[in-house]
C-alpha cells in the first residue's frame, strides 16, 4: 500500500455468517485513519478488495476517498439494530464531494444533500462547527424509494449551494427539494438527464420558506413515464404545491 492508503483486513462472510459477524468495526476504523486531511498532504484512500463485507451505517469523514475493487460489496447485516438512519448516502456539510455509479434502494431518501446545527438531527454524532454545503455531484444514480429519490434540503440550517444530481433514473419516488426544517437559502440546484419510470402516489415539490428561499434550480431533460422527452414545464414533471423559490430554469 502507498502513502494514505488504508486497507480493510477483514475475513470473507458468506452468507452463513450475515448478522453474526461484520466488518464495520474494522471498516469504520480504516475510514477513521484514512482521513487524515490536506494537512497531511492530501485526501487518503480506504482499499476495499473483492468480497462480500456486511456493515452498519458508515461514516465518511473529510479527505477520503473509498475505492471498492471489483467484486467488493457492502451488504446489510440482517440486523436492523446496526443502522441509526433510513437513508443511504447523506451528504452533510461538505465541499466538494462527487458521488458517482451508486444504486439506493430503502426506505427513507436513497441520495440527498443537508446542513443542520450541532445539537440537530445527524449532525449531533458528527464533530466540529456547522458548515456551509458547496459543490456535491451525485452522477449515475438508480434511486428507489417511497420517499425523495434525489434531495437537497430538509435539513438547511446552513447555506447550500451548487448541488448537481444527473444521469439518474429515479423509481417509484419525487424529487424534493427543501423543507420548513431551517431558514437558511438553498442557491444553485441542478437536476439533470432523469428517466423517471414511475411518477409516485404524491407529487413532487420545490419549497422554501420566507426567510430561507430557493434559487437557481434548473432541470434539465426530466422524462417522465410514458414519454421519450424531456419535460417542458413544472407540471408534465408532477411538480405541485411548490413555494418560496426563485425562477425555475427547465431544458427539455
Amino acid at each position: 500500500m502507498g502513502s494514505g492508503t488504508a486497507s480493510v483486513r477483514v475475513r470473507k462472510l458468506d452468507n452463513t455468517t450475515i448478522g453474526a459477524a461484520s466488518a464495520t468495526a474494522p471498516f469504520q476504523n480504516a475510514l477513521n485513519a484514512a482521513a487524515w486531511g490536506s494537512a497531511n498532504g492530501g485526501q487518503g484512500t480506504v482499499y476495499v478488495p473483492s468480497g462480500v463485507w456486511t456493515v452498519g451505517t458508515p461514516y465518511l469523514r473529510s479527505n477520503l476517498a473509498p475505492d471498492l475493487a471489483p467484486g467488493a460489496v457492502l451488504r446489510y447485516t440482517g440486523e436492523d439494530g446496526h443502522y441509526d438512519h433510513h437513508d443511504g448516502i447523506d451528504v452533510m456539510e461538505s465541499t466538494g464531494v462527487s458521488v458517482g455509479n451508486a444504486v439506493g434502494i430503502g426506505l427513507d431518501d436513497p441520495f440527498s444533500t443537508k446542513t443542520w446545527d450541532a445539537a440537530t438531527d445527524l449532525f449531533r454524532t458528527v464533530p466540529g462547527d456547522p458548515r456551509p454545503l458547496d459543490d456535491v455531484t451525485f452522477d449515475g444514480l438508480l434511486s428507489w424509494t417511497y420517499c425523495y429519490g434525489l434531495k437537497a434540503g430538509q435539513g438547511f440550517l446552513q447555506p447550500q449551494s451548487n448541488v448537481t444530481f444527473t444521469n439518474a433514473t429515479v423509481y417509484q419516488a419525487a424529487v424534493g427539494i427543501g423543507d420548513p426544517a431551517g431558514s437558511l437559502p438553498i442557491n444553485g440546484v441542478t437536476v439533470k438527464n432523469v428517466r423517471v419510470r414511475d411518477a409516485g402516489t404524491t407529487p413532487a415539490r420545490i419549497n422554501g420558506s420566507p426567510t430561507g428561499p430557493i434559487n437557481g434550480v434548473s432541470l434539465g431533460h426530466i422524462v417522465m413515464p410514458g414519454t421519450t422527452t424531456g419535460a417542458t414545464s413544472l407540471a408534465a414533471m408532477k411538480i405541485t404545491g411548490d413555494t418560496h423559490h426563485g425562477p425555475v430554469t427547465i431544458t427539455p
